[in-house]
Protein backbone atom coordinates (compact mmCIF):
# COMPACT_ATOMS: atom_id res chain seq x y z
CA UNK A 1 0.00 0.00 0.00
CA UNK A 2 1.34 3.48 -0.93
CA UNK A 3 2.03 5.96 1.84
CA UNK A 4 -0.10 9.10 1.99
CA UNK A 5 1.29 11.88 -0.17
CA UNK A 6 3.40 9.61 -2.36
CA UNK A 7 0.99 9.49 -5.30
CA UNK A 8 1.75 11.95 -8.08
CA UNK A 9 -1.27 13.29 -9.96
CA UNK A 10 -0.89 14.52 -13.53
CA UNK A 11 -3.20 17.52 -13.79
CA UNK A 12 -2.95 18.78 -17.37
CA UNK A 13 -2.51 22.46 -18.21
CA UNK A 14 -3.83 25.94 -17.53
CA UNK A 15 -3.57 27.71 -20.87
CA UNK A 16 -3.56 31.46 -21.50
CA UNK A 17 -3.41 33.72 -24.52
CA UNK A 18 -0.78 36.40 -25.21
CA UNK A 19 -2.52 38.75 -22.71
CA UNK A 20 -2.63 36.15 -19.88
CA UNK A 21 -6.39 35.55 -20.28
CA UNK A 22 -7.62 31.98 -19.85
CA UNK A 23 -7.91 30.31 -23.24
CA UNK A 24 -8.38 26.59 -23.94
CA UNK A 25 -6.40 26.99 -27.15
CA UNK A 26 -3.79 29.36 -25.70
CA UNK A 27 -0.14 28.68 -26.35
CA UNK A 28 1.10 30.06 -23.02
CA UNK A 29 0.54 29.37 -19.32
CA UNK A 30 1.22 26.35 -17.10
CA UNK A 31 1.83 22.95 -18.70
CA UNK A 32 2.53 19.48 -17.35
CA UNK A 33 1.10 20.29 -13.92
CA UNK A 34 1.81 17.60 -11.33
CA UNK A 35 0.71 17.39 -7.71
CA UNK A 36 2.04 15.24 -4.89
CA UNK A 37 0.07 15.35 -1.65
CA UNK A 38 -2.36 17.87 -3.20
CA UNK A 39 -5.39 17.57 -5.45
CA UNK A 40 -5.39 18.50 -9.13
CA UNK A 41 -7.99 21.16 -8.34
CA UNK A 42 -5.59 22.82 -5.90
CA UNK A 43 -2.65 22.40 -8.31
CA UNK A 44 -4.50 23.94 -11.26
CA UNK A 45 -5.76 26.81 -9.09
CA UNK A 46 -2.22 27.54 -7.85
CA UNK A 47 -0.73 27.30 -11.35
CA UNK A 48 -3.40 29.67 -12.70
CA UNK A 49 -2.66 32.20 -9.94
CA UNK A 50 1.06 31.90 -10.64
CA UNK A 51 0.78 32.55 -14.38
CA UNK A 52 -1.51 35.54 -13.79
CA UNK A 53 1.51 37.38 -12.30
CA UNK A 54 4.31 36.73 -14.80
CA UNK A 55 6.37 39.73 -13.84
CA UNK A 56 7.96 37.99 -10.86
CA UNK A 57 9.79 35.76 -13.33
CA UNK A 58 11.30 38.79 -15.03
CA UNK A 59 12.66 40.07 -11.72
CA UNK A 60 15.97 38.19 -11.78
CA UNK A 61 16.91 39.27 -8.25
CA UNK A 62 14.69 36.66 -6.63
CA UNK A 63 13.50 33.31 -7.94
CA UNK A 64 11.19 32.68 -4.96
CA UNK A 65 7.58 33.80 -4.88
CA UNK A 66 5.13 33.30 -1.97
CA UNK A 67 1.61 32.55 -3.22
CA UNK A 68 -1.49 31.57 -1.21
CA UNK A 69 0.56 29.95 1.56
CA UNK A 70 2.84 28.15 -0.88
CA UNK A 71 6.49 28.92 -1.58
CA UNK A 72 7.16 28.74 -5.30
CA UNK A 73 10.57 28.84 -6.94
CA UNK A 74 11.38 28.99 -10.62
CA UNK A 75 14.41 28.31 -12.75
CA UNK A 76 15.06 28.93 -16.42
CA UNK A 77 14.39 25.97 -18.69
CA UNK A 78 17.50 25.87 -20.85
CA UNK A 79 15.78 23.49 -23.28
CA UNK A 80 12.90 25.79 -24.29
CA UNK A 81 12.98 29.57 -24.80
CA UNK A 82 10.55 31.62 -22.70
CA UNK A 83 9.78 28.74 -20.35
CA UNK A 84 10.56 28.35 -16.66
CA UNK A 85 10.27 25.30 -14.45
CA UNK A 86 8.25 26.05 -11.31
CA UNK A 87 8.13 24.09 -8.07
CA UNK A 88 5.83 25.01 -5.18
CA UNK A 89 5.91 23.55 -1.67
CA UNK A 90 3.64 23.76 1.34
CA UNK A 91 4.65 21.40 4.11
CA UNK A 92 4.94 17.97 2.48
CA UNK A 93 2.79 18.91 -0.53
CA UNK A 94 4.49 19.58 -3.88
CA UNK A 95 3.23 21.08 -7.14
CA UNK A 96 5.36 21.35 -10.28
CA UNK A 97 4.71 22.77 -13.75
CA UNK A 98 6.33 24.49 -16.70
CA UNK A 99 5.31 28.12 -17.25
CA UNK A 100 5.46 29.21 -20.91
CA UNK A 101 5.78 33.02 -21.09
CA UNK A 102 4.63 35.20 -23.99
CA UNK A 103 7.33 37.37 -25.52
CA UNK A 104 7.16 41.14 -25.33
Amino acid sequence: MAQAGTVTHHCGAVRTDQSYHASPSGQFGARAITARGASCTAARRLAAAYVEDPYSVYDRRDSTKPLDGWTCTWRTDRQVAQRVAVGCVRGTRRIHFADRLPSG
